[in-house]
C-alpha cells in the first residue's frame, strides 16, 4: 500500500478528528463522541468505496490517455519522498542499528551479495537487525524512548459485519466536499500501481485492481474500519526481489497476525516492525528506478516536474516540526544566498499548517 498512510492520515485530519470535537462540543461524552465518530469514519469508508466502486470502469481510459511518464512519475515521487526520506529519517533515531540492516538490504537486494550464513538473505537481514535493535537497547544504547514492550496474550479478534454505519450517514454526508477528493486521490493511486506494475512485467487490467480496492473499502468500512484501503506501491520491488511468491506469502502471514488483538505490541514483532522501515527504503529505490527506465528518455525532464508536488507535501508535512511557528516565507527571506528551494504551493501549506488559529491541521498543498 502507498505508505498510503499519509493518505489515510489526512483523511482523518479533516474529518474524524474534527467531527470527535464537534460532537464533544455539541455536549456529548466522551464515549458517546468517540461512537459517533466511529460511525462516521464507517460511513466515510463506505462512500468512498462507492465511488471507487463507479470510478473503477473509467481506470482503462485514463491509463490510455495519459503517457506513461505522467503515471510514473506520481509513483516515483512518492516513493522517493515519502517512502524513501521519511523512512531514512527515522533510520537516524538508531544510526548502528538503522544503517547496519540498511546496508545489509542494499548489498543482499541491489548489489546480490551473498551473505555468509545460508538462507533469505531479507529475513537473515531483519533478524539480525532486530537482535541488534534489542541487544544496544538492553546495553542501554537503543534509539530515545526504546523499551521492550509488555507481554500481551495473543488472541484472535476477527472483523465482524455491523451495520453501525448507516447511523453516521446524516453525518458524512456534510463532509462529502472532503471525502469525494480522497476517494478519488485512491483512484489515481490505483491507476498509478497499476501502470507500475504493467512496466515490471505484471500487465494487470486497471480495472480489476481499481474494482478489487473498491470492495475492499466498502468491507472495511461494513466492519467498522475507518481507514482507507490502497493498493502496495512496491509491485516492482517484488518482481525484482526474484521471491514474488514468497513476497506475498510474507504480506499475508503479516496481515493474518495483525488480525490478533495486542500482537503488534510483542517486543520481537515490534522490532521487526522497526527495521521494515529499511525495507521501505529499497522500495522506494527500486519504484523510482523503474520509473526512470521505463520511460522515454525525452519524458524524463516532464517526470522530475512531476516530483515537485510530493517535495512540496513533504515539506508541508515537516515544515512545522523543523521550523516550529516561524514562517517560511520570512525564513527563507532572511537567507542569503542559501535560501531552499521551496515551492509556492509547499509555503502556502507550511504557512497554513504553522498558524496558531488552526493548530495540527495540514492544508492542501496544491
Amino acid at each position: 500500500m502507498t505508505r498510503p498512510h499519509l493518505r489515510v492520515c489526512s483523511c482523518t485530519v479533516v474529518a474524524v478528528g474534527p467531527a470527535f470535537i464537534a460532537f464533544k462540543q455539541q455536549g456529548m461524552d466522551p464515549h458517546a463522541a468517540g461512537i459517533a465518530t466511529w460511525q462516521l469514519g464507517m460511513a466515510a469508508l463506505v462512500i468512498m468505496g462507492v465511488l471507487k466502486f463507479v470510478l473503477s470502469f473509467f481506470g482503462e481510459a485514463v491509463t490510455r490517455a495519459l503517457p506513461r511518464a505522467a503515471l510514473l512519475a506520481i509513483s516515483g515521487s512518492i516513493a522517493l519522498v515519502l517512502m524513501g526520506l521519511l523512512p531514512l529519517l527515522e533510520t537516524l533515531r538508531s544510526p548502528l542499528v538503522g544503517f547496519t540492516t540498511l546496508g545489509l538490504l542494499l548489498y543482499v537486494l541491489i548489489a546480490k551479495g551473498k551473505l555468509p550464513v545460508r538462507g533469505p538473505g531479507v529475513l537473515l537481514a531483519f533478524v539480525f537487525g532486530t537482535v541488534l535493535y534489542y541487544g544496544l537497547g538492553l546495553a542501554g544504547l537503543g534509539a530515545p524512548g526504546f523499551h521492550v514492550p509488555e507481554w500481551v496474550p495473543p488472541q484472535v479478534v476477527l472483523p465482524l459485519p455491523t451495520l453501525g454505519f448507516l447511523d453516521g450517514l446524516p453525518t458524512a454526508m456534510t463532509y462529502l466536499p472532503l471525502l469525494l477528493p480522497f476517494g478519488l486521490l485512491m483512484v489515481v493511486g490505483g491507476i498509478n500501481v497499476s501502470e507500475s506494475a504493467r512496466a515490471a512485467g505484471d500487465d494487470y487490467r486497471t480495472r480489476d485492481i481499481l474494482l478489487v480496492e473498491a470492495v475492499a473499502t466498502l468491507v472495511a468500512g461494513v466492519c467498522g474500519g475507518v481507514a482507507q484501503t490502497t493498493p502496495y506501491l512496491g509491485p516492482a520491488t517484488r518482481v525484482h526481489s526474484g521471491s514474488p511468491d514468497g513476497s506475498n506469502l510474507t504480506a499475508a502471514l503479516n496481515a493474518g497476525y495483525s488480525l490478533g488483538e495486542g500482537n503488534l505490541k510483542y517486543g520481537p514483532v515490534a522490532g521487526l516492525t522497526w527495521q521494515k522501515i529499511k525495507l521501505d527504503v529499497y522500495v522506494a529505490i527500486d519504484i523510482t528506478t523503474q520509473a526512470f527506465q521505463a520511460t522515454p528518455r525525452h519524458h524524463t525532464g516532464a517526470m522530475v516536474f512531476g516530483f515537485l508536488p510530493s517535495v512540496a507535501y513533504l515539506l508541508a508535512i515537516k515544515a512545522p516540526g523543523w521550523i516550529g511557528r516561524a514562517d517560511p516565507l520570512v525564513l527563507e527571506s532572511r537567507t542569503s544566498g542559501s535560501a531552499l528551494p521551496i515551492q509556492p504551493g509547499a509555503l502556502i501549506a507550511s504557512r497554513y499548517a504553522t498558524d496558531g488559529r488552526k493548530p495540527n491541521t495540514i492544508a492542501p498543498v496544491w
